[in-house]
């Protein structure tokens, strides 16, 4: 999916109805990874996986024009830091991302 030309891009907190949809884009997001590897990161291509993801991390959905494009998670580490998880269309990157949470002044990508 080539990258949207809008300025309509929002950010907003997944919900159990887009579980579906999100399994979707992480399946084509993942898509060389598994062609190459023979797998994705566990469970991206289930359902259930990316209704816990919802329960258990802040997870947004990446929307333009009302469509879901992608998604992330923001994992809590430590009382200071988050990891983020990226999956989209647009998006063939999907390594961990450590953001230390306001206040604090570091900030990683990577492991």
């Amino acid at each position: 999916m080539p990258i949207p030309e809008t300025d309509n891009i929002q950010f907003t907190r997944a919900e159990p109805d887009d579980a579906a949809t999100l399994t979707e884009v992480a399946i084509r997001s993942f898509a060389d990874q598994v062609a190459q590897y023979g797998r994705g990161p566990d469970g991206h291509d289930q359902v259930e996986q990316h209704l816990s993801f919802m329960q258990q991390a802040l997870y947004y959905k990446i929307c333009s024009d009302d469509q879901i494009i992608g998604g992330f998670c923001l994992i809590e580490l430590a009382a200071d830091h988050l990891e983020l998880g990226i999956n989209a269309d647009t998006c063939k990157w999907a390594a961990p991302m450590r953001i230390q949470r306001p206040g604090f002044t570091r900030f990683c990508i990577g492991k």
